[in-house]
């Protein structure tokens, strides 16, 4: 009775062994084939990951560079406007000290007649 046993374990062992083998190669072959297809696909993204990344860093320099040239444009602006205000207040205030000068000469006339 055991040696039958063994023999129907022995044969239902082999008949699963007929279709499990070839499907667990095959299993695995397409496990592979589809890890190598995921890394093709991870490289391609990765590229176009990096062609965006260098285009954005290349638009942000620009943009950096447009950036400080307007701030020093408006630096430059900002330092003849404050130039051409002190120059208007000093002539404004000659100006007004050459009027109270002669206001000043005027009264000193008026009294001394």
């Amino acid at each position: 009775m055991d040696k039958t046993l063994w023999e129907i374990v022995s044969h239902v062992l082999e008949a699963m062994g007929l279709f499990f083998i070839p499907f667990l190669g095959w299993t695995l072959m397409q496990i592979i084939s589809h890890s190598k297809q995921i890394i093709i696909l991870e490289s391609k993204v990765n590229d176009s990951l990096d062609r965006r990344m260098l285009s954005i860093e290349r638009k942000v320099e620009n943009l950096e560079y447009k950036l400080d040239k307007k701030i020093s444009a408006i630096e430059e602006n900002v330092i003849d406007c404050k130039m051409s205000i002190n120059t208007l207040i000093t002539e404004k205030f000659e100006t007004l000290m050459a009027i109270m000068s002669n206001k000043s000469d005027k009264r000193n006339v008026i009294e001394n007649n």
